[in-house]
């Protein structure tokens, strides 16, 4: 796929407490019909294409596991009515850096999401 087609549509960074940190970037595009993803052994086990609402009803179900920054990014495109405004939102706004913060609630920890203004 041309990484001209890509719009990038988030960016998480893991919250400064954690031992192991991650910086992660997602990128959404529209996929030619018949397109096949393929996958890196060393990164992934499978890859599919999938509407966001799509992987959100099978991560609901137990049939897809997603870590928290993945399901709030699918949940914030899942609002989208297409493809095309997505991508047309993403191509006219700054993506801000989300960092959780980890905050102890009555009934444990949580992961709190810092104000995006």
């Amino acid at each position: 796929m041309d990484g001209r087609r890509l719009e990038y549509v988030a960016h998480w960074v893991t919250p400064v407490v954690e031992p192991r940190r991650y910086d992660t970037r997602f990128f959404a595009a529209v996929v030619p019909e018949g397109s096949e993803a393929r996958i890196d052994p060393r990164e992934m086990v499978d890859a599919v294409w999938l509407r966001a609402s799509d992987a959100l009803d099978r991560h609901e179900a137990g049939d897809l596991p997603m870590i928290f920054p993945t399901i709030r990014t699918l949940e914030d495109l899942a609002h989208f009515t297409s493809a095309e405004a997505l991508l047309a939102h993403y191509r006219e706004t700054s993506v801000p850096m989300v960092m959780p913060e980890i905050v102890q609630t009555e009934t444990g920890v949580a992961l709190r999401i810092p104000d995006r203004r």
